[in-house]
């Protein structure tokens, strides 16, 4: 059986949440703030045995489990594209739609785009193509004066 350490590195990576650093980083946050407010409970109401008890915990058990809440819906949801290339869609989407542009053109700008995307994929899995570029290429094809021979 052949080993891929690299292989292995990258699933060990990818279970920590490393594919979605912003949803790691507010559940890292989320988890400093709600064992913050444990230990101000705890503090303030000395009486009452459940803050007490959660106050045991450390910050690192906090993360442990308030952090993965986060990726629930990635990983029971359906298996869409990155949240990053949905942001870059939406913000073309939003682009074409603010340019004054009638449904024939629109549909030619989103399909010149899709096929300057499409040429743009590298087999290479680690790199994605740069949809801003990609936008502004289209923007220059379609601009009078501009980007034509």
């Amino acid at each position: 059986m052949n080993f891929d350490a690299s292989a292995t590195w990258r699933l060990i990576t990818r279970a920590f949440g490393t594919n979605y650093p912003m949803r790691l980083a507010i559940g890292i946050s989320l988890a400093c703030l709600v064992h913050t407010v444990v230990r101000v409970f705890a503090k303030a109401l000395p009486e009452s045995n459940i803050w007490q008890a959660l106050n045991e915990f450390g910050t690192t058990w906090y993360i442990l489990i308030i952090a993965p809440l986060l990726f629930v819906s990635i990983v029971f949801g359906k298996q869409g594209a990155p949240e990053g290339a949905i942001q870059q869609i939406n913000t073309i989407k939003a682009l074409i739609s603010e340019g004054g542009f009638n449904s024939s053109q629109r549909v030619m700008i989103w399909r010149s785009i899709v096929d300057k995307y499409l040429t743009a994929l590298r087999p290479d899995l680690w790199g994605k193509p740069d949809l801003g570029r990609i936008f502004d290429e289209v923007k220059n094809d379609f601009t009078p004066g501009e980007g034509h021979s």
